[in-house]
């Protein structure tokens, strides 16, 4: 397990920071090793010619050191489908898929989601 995170603080997030992104590819990046946060906050950013960059910290209950890139519109679709407060994302490697789990659901819920190359 790479992070647990509040659904509720990372979806808006994920929404601002995404104003952003590239319209032909919404990437987002989610970056754990910055040197600019702490170890308990995800960094979420995104840049594009066209509108600029943004970024944001969103607070994670635990971490490993990552960074990984996923389309905005399949992450932020599957936070609203996740039907819980908190989720976990687990990641071997940024280049294999990623699992969202929601944790203390009344359901078993899962997403596989394919990350993005980072460039």
């Amino acid at each position: 397990i790479v992070m647990r995170v509040a659904v509720k603080p990372f979806f808006d997030a994920l929404r601002r920071v995404s104003q952003a992104a590239s319209p032909k590819t919404y990437s987002v990046t989610l970056d754990i090793s910055s040197e600019d946060i702490s170890s308990d906050s995800v960094m979420l950013s995104a840049s594009s010619s066209e509108f600029g960059s943004a970024a944001e910290a969103v607070p994670v209950e635990y971490a490993q050191p990552t960074r990984i890139g996923f389309n905005a519109r399949y992450l932020t679709e599957a936070l609203r489908a996740s039907g819980t407060e908190v989720i976990e994302l687990e990641i071997e490697t940024p280049s294999t898929g990623a699992i969202l789990r929601g944790v203390n659901s009344s359901f078993a819920w899962r997403c596989l989601i394919m990350p993005q190359r980072l460039e």
